[in-house]
């Protein structure tokens, strides 16, 4: 998407990724480094009628319950602002279904606006 959504909870990143930011001015070095906030530009919108924040919603709806169809019909939503129309608008949309065995299973629209393209099963290197 178009808005970073790493924060201050992560599990790995680049050995200098602080240093890099502290140096550029993005980060005092002090407190929670927050990898959205210091790297988006125009900062971030927590607003309770953002993108990110409609996303959370929809999913919390499904939590425990997810599955690709459920995904596919988020990707969709024009209220959220998810499937966006007009002079910025949604270029392409993937669902992925990662197993526990390993193996994965994909699907694009291959084309913009999800809410009017079927997503269609892609297959993809490596997949098993």
């Amino acid at each position: 998407s178009n808005g970073l959504t790493i924060r201050d909870q992560f599990h790995s990143c680049s050995s200098n990724l602080m240093c890099y930011a502290k140096k550029h001015g993005l980060w005092d070095g002090e407190g929670q480094f927050d990898f959205a906030a210091c790297f988006s530009e125009g900062g971030v919108d927590e607003s309770p009628f953002s993108r990110q924040a409609c996303g959370t919603t929809h999913l919390e709806k499904h939590d425990g319950s997810m599955d690709r169809n459920a995904m596919m019909e988020i990707l969709k939503d024009h209220n959220s602002g998810i499937c966006m129309h007009g002079s910025f608008e949604t270029t392409s949309s993937m669902v992925s279904e990662l197993r526990q065995d390993g193996s994965a299973q994909h699907w694009m629209t291959g084309k913009p606006h999800p809410c009017v393209n079927e997503f269609l099963p892609q297959n993809v290197k490596g997949d098993k």
